[in-house]
């Protein structure tokens, strides 16, 4: 939990330092984080979170996938894009950016390393592109204050739990070895 928030943490100062550069040099940009610990959905979290990464998924994966495939499908083709973008375009994306371990480990073990993260890309896909089906088409309504920290918890702890698996420069512990911690602490017996 507390990597979660440290995650968090550090992409907003971070964000914000380059974007308070951007714009004292005279460029008008977007907040890179906005409040994502106030999202209530999935979607809106990875809306809120890291922007220009978002947008960068968003032109290279998920528009060229949203373009080409499932035109007579509506719901599958926005399924399908926003699968791609959050899968496949973050797994690639920070396999090229960590590009170093294939150097220090040899491609085998830089690809077999990669795996805890493809899990967290998979799940996290999923994850968006059910949270995007779901409120797409539905007007955004005020169900109380209730309904609302609800949907935060619900975001906040989906996250917490996902980042168990979200360690692209981490290539020593395995994917069963996170698991194996996440059963820990939700106090399950483990399996290995």
């Amino acid at each position: 939990m507390t990597y979660f928030f440290e995650d968090v943490l550090v992409m907003t100062t971070w964000g914000g330092a380059i974007i308070a550069c951007a714009r004292m040099a005279g460029f008008r940009l977007l907040r890179n984080t906005y409040r994502p610990l106030e999202a209530t959905t999935l979607v809106e979290f990875w809306n809120r979170y890291y922007f220009y990464y978002k947008e960068l998924l968003v032109d290279h994966f998920f528009y060229p996938v949203f373009l080409r495939y499932f035109r007579t499908n509506r719901k599958l083709r926005m399924f399908f894009a926003t699968f791609m973008a959050a899968c496949l375009g973050n797994l690639l994306f920070h396999f090229i950016r960590d590009i170093r371990f294939v150097v220090e480990l040899g491609w085998w073990k830089a690809l077999t390393g990669e795996a805890s993260h493809a899990f967290y890309t998979l799940l996290l896909a999923v994850g968006v592109g059910v949270s995007q089906m779901q409120t797409q088409g539905r007007a955004r309504a005020d169900h109380g204050r209730s309904a609302r920290a609800l949907g935060m918890i619900w975001v906040i702890l989906f996250f917490c739990l996902l980042h168990v698996f979200d360690a692209p420069l981490d290539r020593v512990h395995t994917i069963w070895q996170r698991a194996d911690f996440l059963a820990y602490l939700l106090g399950v017996d483990t399996w290995i």
